[in-house]
């Protein structure tokens, strides 16, 4: 006999329906009146990583949060405003001063965290540290913003390197601009 939505049991284990728990991503709730229980989805923020009739208990790191249901700390991602740091595991606040953390994990993708970005007039010169450009054409930043793994793509046509500083083979450019 299957085990209803939400349910499994430990493997070998099993000898009748009542030996279905709740599922990985799943919490127990037991109904006041009739003393039944069910299994529903962990909250954002929370996860169950185990088969058992016990409550999501696991949290997201701080400033992070969950898709409903999650199974696992890597599904946990930072909210808006911090970054994920992979060396501590950690959500850290958005350094500012032209950085943006939109949070979250990239589009397309399961855990891929979104790194912190320049906005345009700034420049990554590293992962989270960035820098504003003081090279303009017309009075308009040459830095176009993204991310420090982006930085070949950050810079106007003609510019490259750090705050897009230099210019690139065959480009120059006029003394004062």
């Amino acid at each position: 006999i299957p085990c209803i939505a939400g349910t499994s049991t430990v493997a070998g284990t099993a000898q009748s329906i009542i030996d279905c728990k709740c599922d990985r991503g799943y919490q127990v709730v037991i109904n006041a009146t009739t003393q039944e229980t069910s299994c529903l989805v962990c909250q954002a923020g929370f996860y169950k990583s185990y088969v058992a009739d016990e409550a999501c208990s696991e949290r997201c790191m701080p400033s992070a949060s969950s898709k409903l249901g999650a199974t696992e700390r890597k599904d946990c991602y930072c909210v808006p405003g911090f970054y994920y740091y992979a060396k501590t595991e950690t959500c850290n606040l958005c350094p500012g001063g032209g950085v943006q953390c939109r949070g979250g994990f990239m589009n397309g993708t399961d855990r891929e965290h979104q790194p912190p970005v320049a906005t345009p007039g700034h420049y990554m010169t590293a992962f989270d540290v960035g820098s504003a450009c003081s090279v303009a054409i017309d009075g308009v930043s040459v830095c176009l913003g993204g991310s420090y793994d982006e930085a070949d793509g950050s810079c106007e046509e003609g510019h490259t390197g750090i705050v897009c500083g230099a210019c690139s083979a065959g480009w120059t450019r006029e003394i004062g601009r």
